[in-house]
């Protein structure tokens, strides 16, 4: 309703600014093209916050959704849920500590993976047991490319930290593989077994 009155006043000002400019009235159309000016950034304004709020509200009903089938799966042992994997990357993958603490070019390879985890909707149905082993998967492919535990969102990981120097040749090949475009390939996946099994798999 708001943009469209801003929009009917933007016509209703330019019809002015013609008057004006075919009347050789400077002050007269230059003035109604500041008004035009800023109703136009009014409406952008309007249009941002409008759709801010549309995704907040999406991102809590999504958040809302994950938590019930947490609950469901948490409750009972016998009780399955489904799952995709980009839900689970969102409940464990802090992008915002990610970007303050990583470096620009860990930063870069973790949001990459996180933009591919982004595009798979596909559905698994797991119990809670199985859910725990997924995370363990896809956080060893995070682990694989920056020390997950500053960007897990908990702060209590930091005990990680520990063993951060036994992943760093992982971490080389990783990146090697990343930059020639075998993530997920055949050499990918046999380094992330690896690399799960020494740091995962206890």
């Amino acid at each position: 309703m708001i943009s469209t009155l801003i929009y009917l006043t933007i016509m209703l000002v330019t019809g002015f600014m013609i008057g004006g400019f075919i009347a050789k009235s400077p002050a007269t159309w230059i003035t109604c093209l500041i008004i035009i000016a800023i109703l136009s950034i009014i409406g952008i304004f309007i249009r941002y916050y409008r759709d801010r709020s549309s995704f907040r509200s999406t991102a809590l009903s999504q958040f809302n959704k994950f938590s019930r089938k947490m609950i469901k799966i948490m409750s009972d042992p016998n009780k399955f849920a489904n799952f995709s994997s980009f839900e689970i990357v969102c409940s464990i993958v802090n992008l915002l500590d990610a970007s303050q603490k990583l470096s620009e070019e860990d930063f870069d390879n973790v949001y990459l993976l996180y933009r591919l985890f982004q595009r798979t909707d596909k559905q698994l149905r797991m119990d809670y047991d199985t859910y725990l082993l997924f995370c363990d998967d896809i956080i060893a492919h995070f682990d694989l490319l920056a020390p997950y535990h500053l960007f897990c969102g908990n702060d209590e990981l930091n005990f990680a930290v520990l063993v951060e120097d036994e992943k760093k040749t992982y971490r080389e090949k990783a990146k090697q593989l990343l930059y020639m475009g075998k993530l997920f390939q055949s050499e990918w996946m046999i380094l992330h077994k690896e690399f799960k099994s020494a740091f995962y798999d206890t």
